[in-house]
């Protein structure tokens, strides 16, 4: 069987009443006692053939939250990393939370707030200006 050479993997904009968005933090293995923070979400399933409900279970596991996925706000390679042997395409969804609390579990440690325009500045981000200014002018901010 042919290697993967690439896997999907979607994250959730969930943006507040005051323009923040909520990331979770997970320890960096490579970097033990640094959190590092990303928007919740992850891959999808072998089995799985509905992006929205993979990106719900995902907030589900992850934060135990009932959420609504809406509309796709942008697809693009995640960087590259030395040890991975295929791309991850990243597809990111603005998302609300339809009932619950966000509670972190499993892999995730934590989870906080941002201003929307200091995405990008976050360490080791994945969201490029450009891509945060796409997300804002997508969701009329």
């Amino acid at each position: 069987m042919a290697e993967a050479l690439f896997q999907l993997g979607q994250k959730a904009l969930v943006v507040n009443e005051k323009n923040e968005v909520l990331v979770v933090g997970q320890e960096a293995l490579s970097r033990p006692g640094h959190t590092w923070y990303d928007l919740p979400g992850g891959r999808v399933d072998e089995d799985e053939d509905d992006l929205g409900k993979a990106l719900a279970r995902e907030l589900q596991e992850e934060l135990q939250v009932e959420a609504e996925v809406h509309d796709l706000l942008t697809l693009s390679l995640a960087p590259k990393h030395p040890k991975r042997k295929y791309d991850i395409i990243l597809s990111v969804f603005h998302c609300s939370i339809t009932e619950g609390e966000p509670t972190p579990s499993g892999e995730i440690t934590s989870y906080k707030w941002v201003p929307i325009d200091e995405l990008h500045t976050m360490p080791d981000s994945r969201y490029s200006q450009e891509i945060v200014a796409t997300f804002k002018r997508k969701l009329g901010l």
